[in-house]
């Protein structure tokens, strides 16, 4: 499942409202956490109704093609994965 920080997307509407932008972009970040990850950072773990523990879901489809955002407006996000918006908000 793709993300994007806040100031990724300022940045993207920064972009398209340049002259040469047309069109729908798709904005994420370089990296797709999985539930699992985003849930874990979040404190919870997936637990069962009986509270035996689960496995994560494999069948996420929510991966964007940033590319036209990229080559077209030259989009590079300032926060490439969950990670590095982590480490920035912890200095």
């Amino acid at each position: 499942m793709h993300l994007v920080h806040h100031a990724d997307v300022a940045q993207a509407i920064e972009l398209a409202l340049d002259d040469r932008a047309g069109g729908i972009y798709s904005v994420a970040d370089d990296e797709t956490p999985t539930i699992r990850q985003i849930r874990r950072l979040a404190g919870e773990q997936p637990v069962a109704p009986d509270g035996t523990p689960q496995a994560p879901r494999t069948d996420w489809t929510g991966v964007m093609d940033t590319a036209r955002i990229r080559t077209e407006l030259g989009f590079r996000p300032f926060f490439g994965s969950l990670r590095a918006a982590i480490a920035r908000s912890a200095q």
